[in-house]
């Protein structure tokens, strides 16, 4: 074939030349494509030019009749309407032209017609519209290609499309970012792509074909020079942009999308992005492989223009430049893998098949051996070692050439032209996928091979850490092995193993190691660890769009004392019924779950596991459990939780109390809860724990001692934080009551009377909790003093709020007596303070706390200052005090008021803190009266 003479400029005569070898050269890869196919596939793929050119009830895709559709040109031959009548039910009018033609043009892009497409290959069709539709419109093509979609796969021939709008896509806009489009991480690389692999089926050509390479830094004046001569015109052919200079920001973002691709894919990605990396080596003088094909054709020779074939052999000419053997060794494999024809399985030596033949031309220049050709050929049955090896050498091979490209667009461009968002969600699927952290369990087979279950596994324990051997070991032939893998967490070995399709049903996995657990022991642990994660590949999946968002917890496993349970202690000791509580159990309140190992699915397709040891260790667990399943916000539905002890004794109602314990706290923490601003109160071994969250994170705070325990229950909050006891935690105290009647912005007294005292809470507007004591058995002289002061804490915080009106009028302080309702319950009985009940002669005693820290209390009508007293303030006002008792002065002396002095500090003191400062004073000075008494005694 002679090369097309440009010499007097571009005619009509040298496009119809150019155009004839343009469809040629496409017919030859429609051609492949269906030598490929058998011919049920051949006919689905033969009408989908006729399903997008027509809107006919009869045919798939139909929606509606103003579905958009016709592509200009085309003209279905005999022999294809031949097969839509055959097809098609009912459907005769082939041959009809629609009203509008909106489908400008349909090309396949990929590995389509090229040596790497085989009946597995997917079809991936870019549809050009007419910039003009509507979004109503838009939406009923979309509908209309679902339809043709699902009609293809019930046929057995996967295709997808994506509609392009060709004037947004020359602007640089692009379909946002998805599992089969970039979005805007690349532009140039992608049009590149498209004229280096598409493949025509209907509608105008690419004008860009028409444009020789000489003129490419020219494109769009070359063009418009044409159009005016009239050597061409616009409606004949669809402009998708000249090559012009590649921004370096692409470089970054075409790193990005290529190992977030080379996740599922890392044969194909590895090729793309080692291709690019020679392009970005060329820049800013690139030599487009596209650019290549289109020089040959103009020049005549149509032979060997395979897209794939010449990847790899621009790859193969960069890395032999570099002197990188063994990254071009790389290249060859993922392109023989690419290709998929294994040449040891494929035919009887006497078949003819193009791809074959070419393969073995390559393999011989390479210097492969048959020995190599049958591991290579092999690669579906590789087992874990080899499966591990190859995952590695790729995923180092995709870092490589990532940190390449950053490097190269970090010195080249500013990245502003990359989406920011789309950027974020690449790097969350790497940091969910490539990312290798401790506890973390990684997918070592992205599509490598296809069986890597092993009929026998052991596990040996080699001081803290368990170690993962193939078939059945000794102790002393694992000293001479190489473990699969090792951890200090059981059952993290026993979720990569399944996970990773290793441990299959029939797989037996023994311990050789006289410790617990036993091998009977090890099977219900295993069979716990399956049940949470029954599917070995739906761990690791992800979306971009649960990418989009925090990830969020779908399980958790708890796996308690899976090495077994130290019974020291526990002897003569046994749970009969769950009235015990195995995490404070027996006299000596003993935490039963000894360790913790907690195995965490997330929305992002990661699995982690951890291990915890004690009563802190479960807090923690506890926590995490919190963190990822609420986080910043309350999720409509918490994840899927199982708990497992496999102890013969204490295992089932170990589980179940720990189970009860997380459902619990997710629930009061969740929506169908008090929120996330609740507090929550744990008895757990000897001790108790509050749980909370505080600074948009949950963390917890132990209280070993009963007065820092009624310390962090009456600790001030800043806004509505209501306590919640677990319901195991306080037997037989009212306080689980006294919590249920918590309500915001209301201040709450309970009293219960005892045989010589009262016990008093008093629960504020947010929630916290003031627990005192009174030895004082008369509840009507004890409500009278508290109405008081209590009373006086709504009067000043009326006076304090912005709302001075609505706070001075709001509900006044409400008033409980405790009555017992049958074992742990109690009865909460309204009562009013019976302060008319009271002589009404007391003398009120205020305390006014000023700006500088100086107090004044104010006795009657007099009064006694801080500023004058010094450190004798207190006994000068007991002094006073007792000089004005008449009768019996040993009675305490009771603070009717604590007030701020400036109006403008009601933030920093909540009802709580009034409360506790004035039990601190009462203290103060009810000590200096009984001295006093004392000293006057004596």
């Amino acid at each position: 074939m002679q090369p097309i003479d440009l010499s007097q400029g571009l005619g009509r005569r040298e496009v119809s030349a150019i155009t004839g070898r343009f469809l040629e050269l496409h017919q030859q890869r429609l051609q492949r494509i269906a030598d490929d196919l058998p011919e049920a596939k051949r006919d689905v793929l033969s009408v989908l030019p006729l399903l997008l050119h027509l809107n006919h009830p009869s045919l798939p895709g139909y929606v509606s009749g103003s579905t958009p559709a016709g592509i200009p040109g085309f003209q279905p031959g005999a022999e294809l309407q031949r097969i839509a009548k055959g097809m098609f039910r009912g459907f005769s009018d082939a041959s009809r032209t629609p009203p509008r033609l909106v489908i400008q043009g349909l090309y396949a892009m990929g590995s389509v017609g090229s040596m790497a497409y085989s009946r597995r290959s997917d079809l991936d069709f870019w549809v050009c519209h007419d910039p003009r539709l509507n979004p109503e419109e838009l939406d009923q093509l979309r509908s209309k290609l679902a339809k043709i979609e699902a009609f293809a796969e019930e046929r057995g021939l996967e295709v997808h499309f994506f509609l392009m709008n060709l004037e947004r896509f020359r602007a640089g806009e692009a379909e946002a970012l998805s599992k089969e489009s970039s979005g805007s991480t690349q532009h140039i690389l992608l049009l590149e792509e498209f004229y280096r692999t598409a493949v025509y089926f209907a509608g105008r050509y690419p004008l860009w074909w028409l444009v020789p390479v000489a003129e490419e830094a020219n494109y769009t004046e070359f063009c418009e020079h044409q159009f005016s001569r009239g050597i061409i015109s616009r409606d004949d052919y669809l402009d998708f942009g000249g090559l012009q200079q590649i921004p370096p920001d692409e470089f970054f973002g075409t790193a990005h999308w290529q190992l977030f691709k080379g996740v599922g894919s890392p044969y194909k990605s590895v090729l793309k992005i080692l291709l690019v990396e020679a392009y970005a080596r060329q820049y800013p003088r690139i030599n487009w492989l596209c650019n290549s094909i289109k020089a040959a054709v103009f020049a005549g020779r149509m032979e060997q223009l395979d897209p794939y074939l010449l990847v790899y052999q621009r790859i193969a000419s960069y890395l032999e430049e570099r002197g990188e053997s063994e990254r071009l060794e790389l290249a060859r494999r993922c392109f023989y893998f690419k290709v998929d024809r294994p040449l040891t399985k494929q035919r009887a030596r006497s078949a003819s098949n193009w791809q074959l033949d070419l393969l073995e031309r390559l393999t011989r220049e390479w210097g492969w051996q048959h020995a190599q050709l049958i591991n290579l050929d092999s690669r579906r049955s590789w087992k874990v070692n080899q499966v591990m090896q190859e995952r590695d050498l790729l995923v180092r091979e995709l870092t490589r050439s990532y940190k390449v490209l950053v490097e190269f667009a970090q010195n080249h461009g500013d990245n502003s032209k990359i989406n920011p968002a789309e950027l974020k969600l690449l790097g969350r699927k790497l940091y969910a996928s490539l990312e290798r952290r401790p506890g973390k369990i990684d997918s070592i087979n992205p599509g490598i091979s296809n069986d890597l279950s092993e009929p026998m596994l052991c596990i040996h324990r080699a001081g803290p850490r368990w170690a993962l051997y193939r078939g059945a070991l000794n102790a002393q032939q694992a000293k001479a092995e190489t473990p699969l893998k090792q951890s200090q967490i059981l059952t993290e070995l026993i979720a990569w193993l399944q996970l990773n399709g290793i441990l299959a049903h029939d797989t037996r996995l023994k311990p050789y190691t006289n410790q617990r657990p036993s091998e009977n022991e090890l099977l219900a642990l295993r069979q716990s660890v399956c049940r949470l994660l029954p599917d070995s590949a739906a761990a690791f999946r992800n979306s971009l769009r649960s990418l989009g968002r925090p990830a969020r917890l779908r399980r958790c496993g708890l796996f308690i004392n899976p090495e077994g349970m130290d019974q020291n202690g526990l002897a003569g000791t046994r749970i009969i019924t769950d009235s015990y509580d195995p995490l404070s159990f027996g006299k000596q309140k003993l935490c039963l779950v000894q360790t913790l190992e907690q195995i965490l699915c997330t929305s992002w397709g990661e699995v982690h596991c951890a291990r915890y040891e004690g009563a802190q260790g479960l807090m923690e667990a506890l926590t995490t459990y919190l963190r990822l399943s609420i986080g910043n916000g309350n999720d409509a539905h918490l994840p899927e939780l199982q708990a497992h002890c496999g102890d013969k004794l204490y295992g089932a109602t170990i589980a179940r109390r720990v189970d009860e314990l997380f459902s619990q706290i997710g629930r009061v923490f969740g929506p169908e809860g008090s929120g996330g601003q609740s507090r929550y109160l744990l008895p757990l071994g000897n001790t108790h724990y509050l749980i909370q969250r505080k600074d948009e994170d949950f963390s917890y705070q132990e209280l070993p001692s009963q007065k820092e325990l009624f310390q962090a229950m009456a600790e001030p909050m800043s806004r509505y934080s209501p306590l919640v006891p677990d319901p195991r935690a306080f037997p037989g105290s009212p306080l689980h009551s006294i919590c249920k009647h918590s309500e915001a912005g209301q201040l709450q007294l309970f009293y219960l009377r005892q045989k010589d005292c009262i016990d008093l809470w008093v629960m504020d507007e947010n929630g916290s909790i003031f627990y005192q004591q009174l030895q004082e058995t008369d509840p009507r002289f004890v409500l009278a003093r508290q109405h008081r002061f209590l009373s006086s804490i709504k009067h000043w915080q009326g006076l304090t709020a912005h709302d001075h009106l609505g706070s001075l009028l709001q509900d006044p302080p409400r008033y409980y007596r405790l009555d017992p309702a049958g074992p742990g319950n109690w009865k909460l009985i309204p009562i009013a303070p019976p302060e008319s009940e009271i002589d009404s002669s007391f003398m009120p005693l205020r305390l006014v706390v000023l700006s500088n820290q100086q107090l004044v209390l104010s006795c009657g009508e007099q009064e006694f200052s801080s500023l004058v007293h010094g450190k004798e303030l207190f006994r000068v006002i007991v002094e006073h005090i007792l000089a004005m008792r008449q009768g019996r002065k040993d009675y305490p002396i009771y603070l009717t008021a604590v007030e701020p002095q400036a109006l403008d500090q009601s933030s920093s003191w909540h009802s709580m803190r009034l409360l506790q400062y004035r039990r601190q004073i009462e203290f103060q000075l009810n000590r200096i009266m009984q001295e006093l008494l004392q000293a006057g005694r004596s």
